[in-house]
């Protein structure tokens, strides 16, 4: 098995998050995960902005097979990247814990170092829901080979994760950046995480399709023309947001509104409670 060196591996990791967004029970042991004491949790939270959630949704109790305003594609669709998310999320706990060493005793990573603290946390409980979320796709009958009119628990679920994502979408750029990584490996990376990830996710939505028998009806070809190329569609929406990324000062803070994810947070109270 190849192993990357963890500047690499934290580099690969940042430029995979504009292409994951692009493409949106028992609370996970976030200590374990993130190998901190008690005393390292907590001088993070003092540092950090981040907050680690459990989020209050039963998937246990499972959900409907068409979740997602009754059509096939696009809940096979999000089911895709569910599938995708426990072993990414996993990936990006690991690149930045493996970078973290190589980070200078600098009292100017201070705030960085918290930020990656609670990053691990939130990334464990994101991987740990969609795993509750993947047990319910197998019991339907789909194999995982590697919203306004979604069903409210799984609109609630995948606006939580989205605004979670926001608010430390920085924190694996900031890290690469603070090792020294270069421009130009940044973009090479992007370009070739953006067309793996795209063609696996598609890949795995066709298996899904097929898997839930719709992958030949034509309404699922119509869902799909529209979900990408419609008027509001993926294609357009999501063009110069993956654009912008090739930039050369690009960086995440730059684009994407933190206020509207703390706002989403704070209507949403009721739905999670603070972990650390």
């Amino acid at each position: 098995m190849l192993t990357l060196p963890p500047r690499i591996k934290t580099e690969i990791m940042s430029a995979h998050r504009p292409a994951e967004l692009c493409a949106g029970a028992q609370a996970p042991h976030v200590a374990d995960a993130s190998h901190a004491s008690s005393d390292t949790a907590l001088e993070a939270d003092a540092l950090s902005d981040l907050t680690v959630r459990k989020l209050t949704v039963d998937l246990a109790a499972g959900f409907g097979r068409y979740w997602h305003s009754g059509d096939a594609f696009r809940t096979m669709y999000y089911n895709a990247l569910s599938m995708s998310f426990p072993v990414g999320e996993q990936s990006f706990i690991d690149s930045v814990r493996d970078a973290l060493p190589l980070l200078p005793d600098d009292p100017r990573h201070d705030r960085l170092r918290a930020d990656i603290a609670q990053f691990i946390g939130q990334e464990a409980t994101h991987r740990h829901l969609h795993e509750q979320y993947n047990a319910q796709l197998a019991r339907q009958g789909l194999v995982n080979r590697w919203e306004r009119w979604a069903e409210p628990k799984m609109r609630l679920l995948w606006r939580w994760h989205a605004a979670e994502e926001t608010e430390h979408k920085a924190v694996a750029f900031d890290l690469y950046r603070a090792l020294g990584g270069s421009e130009r490996r940044r973009v090479l990376l992007y370009v070739y995480v953006l067309l793996m990830f795209s063609a696996e996710s598609l890949a795995q939505t066709a298996l899904n399709l097929h898997r839930d028998g719709s992958l030949f009806k034509p309404g699922t070809w119509f869902s799909a023309l529209t979900f990408y190329f419609g008027r509001d569609g993926v294609a357009w929406r999501c063009a110069l947001p993956m654009l912008r990324y090739l930039a050369p000062r690009f960086h995440p803070e730059q684009h994407g509104d933190r206020n509207l994810a703390a706002r989403w947070l704070a209507e949403h109270a009721d739905a999670w409670r603070a972990i650390r």
